[in-house]
Parts: structure tokens; C-alpha cells; sequence
């Protein structure tokens, strides 16, 4: 059994290896973006998005599932980050396009040749991928701040 200190540094250690790479990512993808490398840019903005969500689960569970799959990590994450879930609406048809355009870009945007994606729904994704983000640096910060408190 891990003392609560001992629980608290692995959780700031996922925390920062984990979150740091779903920042860089995210530059990368904006970078891929201007770049107009926008099928590389979506696969590697789903892989700042998944490693946000490892982050979460890592922080709260001290677990991280093999999976690629981001509806599938979001359903987990929810539990700690409800907020979370409002990033990605289902609603309106388009809404959860967008989110399954990310989804997909994981395998499809590479290996797929009819894998599409606009500037401007890249664009869209971005803005909702630094929302995540921001969600996820703040729960994991308020996570980690009670953590031996409880």
C-alpha cells in the first residue's frame, strides 16, 4: 500500500509526462495545420487528446487502459470531469461529426486515403482539444491537491 505522499508523487509524475505530451502534440498539430498537413494534424491532435485523457485517469485511478479509442476514454474521464463531456457535444449532428472525425483520424488519417479533413473543422477540433486541456490541467492540479487530505 502507497502512503499518501508516495500516491501523491506518482500522480504529479503522470501528471506532468503525460500532460506534457498532450501539450506538445498540440503545438504539433497546429503546426501540421499551417503547414496544410492536415491529415497529420488530426492524428496527432487525437494523440494530444488521448494523452489529456490518460492524464485524468492516471491522476484519479492510477490506471490507464490500452485503448486508442477517445469515446471510450472520455466515457471514463467523465466521472472525475463531467466538463469534459460539454467539449464534445452530441448535439447537433455536426457536433458529433467532428468528434468522430477525431476519433477516426487515429487509424483512418493515416492509412486511409478517403480520410478528409478541413482547415476549418481542424480548426474547430483545436479549439476544443486547448478547452480539454485546460479542463484537464485543472481538475488533475485540484486532484493532486487533495490527494492525503481525504
Amino acid at each position: 500500500m502507497l502512503t499518501p505522499a508516495e500516491r501523491k508523487q506518482i500522480a504529479i509524475d503522470d501528471l506532468e509526462y503525460w500532460f506534457t505530451a498532450a501539450q506538445v502534440y498540440l503545438k504539433t498539430a497546429q503546426y501540421l495545420k499551417n503547414e496544410k498537413n492536415l491529415n497529420e494534424a488530426a492524428f496527432v491532435l487525437h494523440q494530444a487528446t488521448e494523452r489529456a485523457y490518460a492524464a485524468v485517469l492516471l491522476v484519479f485511478t492510477s490506471y490507464k487502459p490500452r485503448t486508442h479509442n477517445l469515446g471510450k476514454l472520455l466515457h471514463k474521464c467523465r466521472e472525475f470531469a463531467p466538463e469534459l463531456a460539454d467539449v464534445f457535444p452530441k448535439k447537433p449532428k455536426e457536433e458529433k461529426y467532428l468528434f468522430e472525425l477525431l476519433k477516426k483520424a487515429y487509424i483512418d488519417a493515416r492509412y486511409k486515403k478517403n480520410y478528409k479533413i478541413t482547415e476549418e473543422q481542424l480548426n474547430i477540433l483545436i479549439d476544443r482539444v486547448k478547452q480539454t486541456h485546460a479542463i484537464v490541467e485543472r481538475i488533475c492540479h485540484e486532484q493532486i491537491g487533495h490527494i492525503g487530505f481525504r
